[in-house]
């Protein structure tokens, strides 16, 4: 006699093994990443359990060749995300939060849940555009990475310590040393320490400062209260482009 188990999940890919098992690799509230296996059926329950659905689950655990299985003994989806899986910019987007969870190299299982889940339901519910949707790709990418552990310094100059001018208008971000750099330091630094500097301007430096929102909840009513045009990021892509590259 197994014993049952549950937990939250939401689906970042499926895949069949067999005829008659399918594979489901979840980000899972209690567990971090793990692979759940479910008998194919024909149901319609069955088959709307498909990519980014947030469900709960029950299953039981197996060992096999000195490894766990996870076989699913029953699920109820709480909710389909399936705007999401209609709208192809917010497909790639949400793509982009499953390749980066499948690697499974975050610590805290609970809270990337919980921010995971509110990013797909506000991506599901919301209307947004190419651009917002780049934003929370960005904000998600760099709040995880808070999560994780990884703290930017983003108030003072990372080597002189000193508080950054109202007045400027572009900084340089060192992804090397994880932090804002001040012109006059910028002039002695050698070679390979100028390798990874980014320039950006005050909008990146006050989205960076949104990552570092208390909570979830907090983040997000922050995110509702702020509006950027691309024009006003200088810097955006390659900053974004080096510091995920740099992290993951």
């Amino acid at each position: 006699m197994h014993r049952i188990f549950s937990t939250d999940v939401i689906i970042l890919s499926k895949r069949n093994l067999s005829n008659l098992d399918i594979e489901f690799l979840c980000y899972s509230k209690d567990y971090g990443v793990a692979s759940f296996w479910q008998k194919v059926h024909s149901s319609k329950k069955f088959r709307a359990m498909d990519f980014f659905c947030y469900s709960k689950i029950k299953f039981f655990i197996y060992n096999s060749f000195d490894e766990n299985i996870y076989k699913i003994v029953d699920f109820d989806i709480l909710d389909y995300n399936y705007n999401i899986r209609l709208d192809f910019q917010k497909l790639e987007i949400v793509s982009f939060f499953s390749k980066i969870l499948s690697k499974n190299i975050f610590k805290d299982c609970k809270e990337i849940f919980y921010l995971l889940k509110e990013f797909l339901y506000t991506i599901n519910y919301k209307e947004l555009s190419f651009w917002d949707l780049e934003i929370l790709k960005f904000l998600f990418f760099m709040k995880i990475l808070q999560l994780d552990g990884y703290g930017f310094q983003i108030k003072e100059c990372l080597f002189c310590r000193s508080f950054l001018p109202e007045n400027v208008k572009t900084l340089y971000f060192s992804v090397d040393f994880g932090g804002i750099i001040c012109n006059k330091c910028i002039q002695n630094l050698n070679f390979y320490e100028k390798r990874n500097l980014v320039l950006i301007n005050l909008k990146i430096l006050k989205l960076l400062k949104i990552c570092y929102a208390k909570d979830v909840r907090d983040f997000f009513v922050l995110n509702d209260q702020i509006f950027f045009k691309k024009s006003d990021l200088l810097g955006f892509d390659l900053f974004f482009e080096k510091v995920s590259r740099y992290y993951i």
